[in-house]
Parts: structure tokens; C-alpha cells; sequence
């Protein structure tokens, strides 16, 4: 399954943005130090808030990141 058909499934699960979702991945990295919003719009401040509070499940982020991994036998860089 592609990466974004498996963000709608998670967003249509949870009732949320695609955006959201994607921000909560970013977040939920444990070797990411910081993330930086661009807010050029108020309604973002918001969106991006509640991104900081949404927690992805194991599953769901072992299926986000799933189509994202190396084909087998593919080095990685």
C-alpha cells in the first residue's frame, strides 16, 4: 500500500487531517530534535497544535513508513 493511501486510512480512522498526521509522524521520530511549522496562516497555528498532540500507534507508524523502506537487497546511502 502507498504511503498516502495509508495516511488516509489513519486520517479516516482518527478523524483528521492528512497534514496532521504527517506532522504527528515528524514529531513522534525519536532522532528528530525539533521540527519547524511554517504558519502563514492562523488556522495553521491550530492544525500544527493539535499535530503536537496526536500520538501515532506502532502499527500505524510501522504502516506510514512501510512503503518508504529500501527495496530488499537495495543499499542504503
Amino acid at each position: 500500500m502507498a504511503t498516502g493511501a495509508v495516511v488516509g486510512a489513519i486520517l479516516k480512522d482518527r478523524g483528521v487531517s492528512p497534514a496532521r498526521v504527517a506532522s504527528a509522524w515528524v514529531v513522534g521520530k525519536l532522532s528528530l530534535t525539533s521540527a519547524i511549522f511554517g504558519l502563514s496562516k492562523l488556522h495553521n497555528f491550530s492544525e500544527d497544535q493539535a499535530a503536537l498532540l496526536l500520538r501515532l500507534s506502532g502499527p500505524e507508524i510501522r504502516s506510514v513508513e512501510a512503503p518508504m523502506a529500501a527495496p530488499s537487497g537495495a543499499q542504503q546511502c
